[in-house]
């Protein structure tokens, strides 16, 4: 167990100092009107818009990107717990506008710092029924559109791909990027290979030498602010629990 809160350690450390470049770049990319994009690093800042919604796999709400995180139960004698899963991330193009244009955005490879959708527990239980369902969906473009929510079975399916037929609980905290919505996008601006009109000539994408993408649906300072605080928690909580891991090995030695 130490040496796995010692290799935990060091990937909070070296994951927190790519949360503080972010911060950097934050810093020193301003945002711009969209009419203003230049090829090369940019932040803009818009409404999404675009005819390519898709269900999401929790809500079912229309979205042009989501994440759902899915953990599963875990019960260990008496006590049980959830651990994680895995991380579904995909999403399709769409337009980001302000008052000066629009500009075309690839979703795909970024990182969505986004308000929680919604929570759902499957099986359900009294106990998720209280704690875990928290469907509040945002009053927004797309709640007039809900689609149907998943059931159960659907869920099972999805985490699993086996009908619905398992006994094992799951948890899925789901985050989407939803028409209607203002977000922040740090991108590479490069040329649209397939561009619809003379003003759509520009698409904000994973850069292959810049790899900084991300969608937020913070304010410019107010994402500074979090990325600033987050990759200072996870650099000396990293550091802490090295140090400490270290220090207990390096006794169970006899080394110190």
């Amino acid at each position: 167990m130490p040496v796995i809160g010692f290799g935990a350690g060091l990937l909070f450390f070296f994951r927190g100092l790519r949360f503080y470049r972010e911060t950097l770049l934050v810093a020193d990319t301003p945002a711009i009107p969209i009419r203003s994009v230049a090829m090369g690093l940019v932040q803009v800042h818009g409404v999404a818009k675009g005819d390519g919604a898709f269900p999401s796999p929790v809500s079912g709400l229309p979205c042009y990107a989501f994440k759902v995180r899915i953990e599963r139960w875990r019960q260990n004698s008496n006590r049980g717990g959830w651990s994680h899963y895995r991380t579904d991330v995909n999403g399709t193009r769409f337009y980001l506008e302000d008052d000066t244009g629009r500009v075309q955005v690839d979703p795909r490879g970024s990182d969505l710092d986004l308000p929680k959708n919604c929570r759902r527990t499957v099986p359900e239980s009294m106990w998720s029924m209280w704690s875990d369902k928290e469907a509040d969906f945002p009053s927004t473009e797309a709640g007039a559109a809900l689609l149907e929510v998943r059931s159960d079975d659907d869920l099972l399916e999805y985490a699993e791909g086996i009908g619905g037929m398992s006994n094992t609980r799951y948890r899925f905290t789901e985050y989407c990027v939803l028409p209607g919505n203002e977000y922040d996008v740090i991108g590479t601006c490069t040329e649209n290979p397939h561009p619809s009109g003379p003003d759509d000539r520009n698409l904000i994408t994973k850069g292959q030498n810049e790899q900084t993408y991300l969608i937020s649906s913070k304010a410019a300072g107010q994402l500074e602010r979090s990325l600033r605080w987050k990759s200072a928690l996870m650099v000396w909580g990293g550091v802490a629990l090295a140090a400490a891991c270290a220090a207990f090995l390096l006794a169970e030695f006899g080394l110190f």
